[in-house]
């Protein structure tokens, strides 16, 4: 009894934990649009999604040599403070792996429209454990279903030669 006890913990959660991260290009743009419709800037693939109480949806690239992210996530409404929502973001990067050791060099804040309403970005410039330069810029906005955020790491080569406008074009994009 024991034993079928614990094989059905088993099989209960592999078939929870396959139901709720996904690589699957396709689930990854359909979570993704669930937090806000989104076009992700050229070199942005999808790479997986997380669907739980929080979702989460990555692009970017498998090459870990290069810094390059886009994470979305969401938080059930009333769940979560930026603070707190800048902190899930950060481990999830770092548990992935794709934190990449970032050193911060400058910041700034900026103010864009993102979903019709008015929202404070940090744009940062930093610099990876390999010594290249990334922008990573991230702004709290209200999503489809509650608090979102959106995390972008950009290298600094990329953002100073068009990849600033691709970023604007992204936020025009999200609806």
């Amino acid at each position: 009894m024991l034993l079928l006890a614990c094989a059905g913990c088993i099989i209960g959660s592999v078939v929870f934990f396959k139901n709720t991260v996904s690589q699957d290009p396709v689930v990854v743009q359909k979570t993704a649009d669930e937090i806000t419709e989104i076009t992700p800037p050229s070199g942005y693939d999808p790479l997986f999604s997380f669907n739980m109480v929080m979702k989460m949806a990555a692009f970017g690239q498998e090459d870990q040599e290069t810094p390059r992210i886009l994470m979305l996530m969401a938080f059930p409404a009333g769940s979560a403070n930026e603070q707190q929502m800048r902190q899930q973001m950060n481990q999830s990067l770092q548990q992935q792996g794709g934190q990449h050791n970032l050193e911060e060099i400058e910041s700034e804040t900026r103010t864009y429209t993102i979903r019709g309403e008015e929202c404070q970005v940090q744009v940062a410039k930093a610099k990876g454990q390999n010594g290249i330069e990334v922008r990573q810029i991230t702004a709290v906005f209200q999503g489809k279903e509650g608090p979102a955020m959106l995390m972008l790491i950009m290298p600094e080569e990329e953002w100073s030669s068009g990849g600033e406008q691709e970023f604007e074009k992204m936020l025009e994009s999200m609806k």
